[in-house]
């Protein structure tokens, strides 16, 4: 399972990401403590509340997954919140979150 945050493509914001080590940046505010374990081609994983996430870029929007470890599901619509403010609603821009699993809305 993996959350989705959905925008119209062509409202998508421009990703500015962040400096070497901290590319990931572009998805997560300046108030969150993070730190970034893989990086490329606009992709990678972050280390937030003890748990692996990854972000993934597609034409739908942006896809978050929790690799690696367990938090609660309130933390982690926290987190995927702030990032939607982040990349999307600061920006004027509408979006959605949805829960998916197996590529299926759920």
């Amino acid at each position: 399972m993996h959350f989705h945050i959905a925008a119209d493509r062509q409202n998508f914001p421009t990703l500015i990401y962040g400096q070497a080590g901290r590319e990931l940046s572009a998805f997560i505010p300046d108030s969150v403590i993070w730190s970034q374990l893989n990086y490329g081609q606009g992709e990678g994983q972050v280390l937030y509340l003890g748990c692996e996430w990854g972000f993934y870029v597609n034409e739908a929007g942006i896809d978050i997954h929790i690799h690696n470890g367990c938090t609660s599901l309130e933390n982690s619509l926290s987190f995927v919140h702030l990032v939607q403010e982040h990349v999307f609603t600061r920006h004027g821009i509408s979006s959605n979150i949805s829960l998916e699993a197996d590529g299926e809305s759920a």
